[in-house]
This record gives C-alpha cells, structure tokens and sequence, in this order.
C-alpha cells in the first residue's frame, strides 16, 4: 500500500502505438538516429504510465524496448506488446478475422 497511499489511481494508457520498424506502419525510419529520436520522445512524455508497442506479426521492437529499458533508458514506463496477425481467408459468410495477441514481460 505504500506505494499507491490513496488506493486506486487513475494513470494515463496509449495501448497503440507504432515503432521505427513496425512492419506496416513505419513512419520513423529504422536506423539507430531514428530509434534514438522515438525513445527520446517517449522519455519526454512522463504523463503516460502504460505504452502499447504495436507491430504485425511479431513481438521484435517490443523486446528491443525493453532491452533499451534493462539498460536505464525509459524508465518509469511499463509496456505490453500487440502483435496483430490477419487472416485473410474467409469464412462461408464473407468475415475475414484479425487477431491480436497481447505480451507483457
């Protein structure tokens, strides 16, 4: 209880955002300038507690955060990944599926 003396408290969530790298959403680039400038952005933003690494098909640039994260940058922040998979075929109906898995270590 000493860490949170007043019970529950209301924090600030981004479950969905991308990285230099992510597979179908890369608007940063993926050299190390690039990684350098997003977790440097990500640092500068203290209000958020949670941060929801999104990629397709693989969980690569979320282990590579915590990785940065073991060796004392980005600290304070706790992070899930989203590794999204789709599925194309479709079903007698005409669906198709997504699926989205969810990782915290």
């Amino acid at each position: 209880m000493a860490k949170y003396p007043k019970g529950s408290e209301w924090r600030i969530w981004d479950l969905h955002i991308h990285t230099p790298g992510t597979a179908k959403n890369d608007q940063y680039g993926n050299d190390e300038a690039a990684w350098e400038a997003y977790i440097a952005k990500l640092e500068e933003n203290t209000d958020v507690a949670v941060l929801g690494i999104t990629d397709y098909f693989s969980i690569e640039n979320y282990l590579f955060l915590k990785q940065k994260q073991a060796m004392g940058r980005l600290l304070g922040k706790n992070y899930t990944s989203q590794c999204r998979v789709e599925n194309n075929t479709s079903n007698q109906t005409g669906n198709t599926y997504k699926y989205s898995c969810y990782f915290q270590s």
